[in-house]
């Protein structure tokens, strides 16, 4: 009983954890559409993630900059909203379907 006990601890664990890498990405994803959606050109944007030394981040922040220049520009504050909250959402559920997936890999 102990040994699942502990097992299920370990999955809350790495589901809180999990939840918070994903909001951390969703919140750069937000941030980089809301910079798209204020026409602050990819040239700027990809400037600045060719200033992170860390390669993991770097390709990550440019993989964002890349999709959010795939939507067009809004003028409807509305709108805007609307696929600023959209491209974090997308960003949050992708996220987390890909650490779940490598968590059940290590636990096999």
């Amino acid at each position: 009983m102990l040994f699942v006990q502990s097992v299920q601890a370990d999955e809350a664990r790495a589901a809180e954890v999990n939840h918070g890498v994903c909001r951390d990405e969703a919140k750069l994803a937000r941030n980089i559409m809301t910079k798209r959606q204020k026409n602050i050109s990819l040239i700027e944007l990809m400037g600045h993630a060719a200033s992170i030394e860390a390669d993991a981040e770097r390709g990550l922040l440019e993989t964002y900059i890349e999709q959010a220049f795939d939507t067009p520009l809004y003028s409807s504050e509305r709108k805007i909203k609307d696929v600023v909250d959209r491209f974090g959402r997308d960003i949050y559920l992708e996220c987390r379907s890909a650490l779940d997936k490598r968590n059940a890999r290590e636990q096999e």
